[in-house]
């Protein structure tokens, strides 16, 4: 049960990111990545991804310390997991080189 609490958390953050609800989708994305990093061992990607959502929200917060931090272990996972090519992994890499560009 509780691997799909971190599905559920994790929609429910993308949601409120969308309605640009950012403090209430970061308090939901960090609450996924908790899940996460208890429940999907065999999925690393599921919590690449809800990190990966919580820099991005860290960063329209102002907070780049934090975003630099979830961007970084986001692309560091799917470096790992997935193959350099992968969108994902591009995505990450973008995110990282957006927040350089605001320092």
């Amino acid at each position: 049960k509780r691997r799909y609490m971190g599905f559920d958390v994790h929609g429910i953050g993308t949601s409120l990111v969308g309605k640009r609800s950012d403090r209430e989708a970061r308090e939901q994305m960090e609450r996924a990545v908790e899940l996460r990093e208890i429940t999907d061992d065999q999925k690393p990607w599921l919590l690449a991804d809800s990190l990966h959502e919580l820099g991005r929200v860290q960063q329209r917060l102002g907070m780049p310390d934090a975003a630099r931090d979830s961007l970084s272990r986001a692309l560091e996972i799917r470096e790992r997991v997935l193959t350099a090519q992968h969108a994902t992994v591009e995505e990450s890499r973008a995110a990282l080189a957006a927040l350089d560009l605001d320092d």
